[in-house]
């Protein structure tokens, strides 16, 4: 109960601090609160309350708690002081100043009202997180060949997904003027070291389609398309930004005749070192199966789920 948030109420020279419990949708008041409110001594508050619970007019049970030490009891010996809720507070009320009581009836529902519409938009938009939790690990029991190693890691990858959900509100790339905190790119990267670091792979050496550019031109716009511009200002803006857009356009855009996902986790590595996002070890590292089960997630997202995606990479960044 101590961790219930406070209102104050103004009632001419008199401001008194009320706690409001949000879950309970109550107020609760001492007894030296309530001589304060409707100016009578406390003896007189206290004979009111015994009359109320002895005429069994209100229940002691659920009117009455304890959650505040009494001031000036050592701290080994503090006694806690009985609070009482709005149902006590108003039956006090009628019976030494109703008018008094009326008026902070009415000021402790429109504040319980207040409260109940914020707690109903607060569970409005943790109930949508959590959908878009539950959505990502739809996505990712899709692909067959996505380990069952990397399925478990993505319940730890949640934890970090909530803060992919909260850049993404502030950056909506539709929405240009938004920006998200993050970090400004030192380094940019271009068609010709992407290219270097592509030939540089084993891979290359098995295969000779992996690697080769499916169509003149469209692996250099997916480099490109993370730098691109509306109104003179950069729709991606930050590092953390253009790293994930990278990763999903080079997934999504199906660049090379094989290796797009090899090639895609590469690059994003290699972006992010570049521009020293990523260290050794410690919290800014992301292991090798995160890397995979994230660009297999992309692979299996339907172009929908664009938005999601991002935030969920923006998560692992983070």
């Amino acid at each position: 109960m101590g961790n219930n948030p406070i209102a104050v109420f103004v009632n001419g020279e008199l401001h008194l601090n009320v706690q409001v419990d949000e879950a309970h949708d109550t107020v609760w008041l001492s007894v030296k609160d309530m001589t304060q409110l409707f100016g009578v001594n406390q003896p007189a508050i206290a004979k009111h309350i015994s009359s109320i619970y002895k005429a069994k007019e209100l229940s002691k049970r659920s009117t009455c708690t304890d959650f505040s030490p009494i001031e000036g009891e050592t701290s080994s010996l503090k006694k806690k002081a009985p609070f009482y809720n709005l149902d006590m507070i108003l039956a006090i009320g009628y019976r030494v100043n109703s008018q008094k009581g009326v008026t902070f009836r009415h000021w402790a529902s429109t504040i319980l009202k207040d409260y109940l519409l914020k707690g109903y938009a607060l569970n409005q938009s943790r109930l949508a997180q959590l959908e878009k939790q539950a959505k990502i690990l739809e996505i990712a029991t899709r692909p067959e060949d996505l380990s069952a190693e990397s399925k478990v890691e993505f319940f730890d990858l949640l934890t970090d997904f909530e803060k992919g959900l909260i850049l993404l509100d502030d950056f909506d790339h539709e929405s240009f003027p938004k920006k998200p905190g993050g970090q400004k790119a030192t380094y940019q990267l271009t068609y010709e070291d992407a290219r270097s670091v592509i030939d540089a792979l084993p891979f290359s050496q098995s295969s000779s389609l992996f690697g080769r550019e499916r169509v003149e031109g469209l692996f250099k716009g997916s480099i490109a398309s993370i730098y691109q511009t509306f109104d003179y200002q950069e729709v991606y803006p930050t590092l953390e930004s253009k790293a994930a857009h990278l990763l999903y356009f080079l997934v999504k855009d199906h660049g090379f005749l094989d290796g797009n996902k090899r090639i895609a986790a590469t690059l994003f590595i290699y972006y992010l070192k570049k521009n020293g996002a990523l260290a050794p070890e410690g919290p800014k590292t992301i292991s090798p199966t995160t890397l995979a089960a994230t660009t297999l997630l992309i692979a299996e997202s339907h172009p929908e789920e664009m938005d999601l995606i991002l935030s969920f990479v923006l998560g692992i960044i983070g």
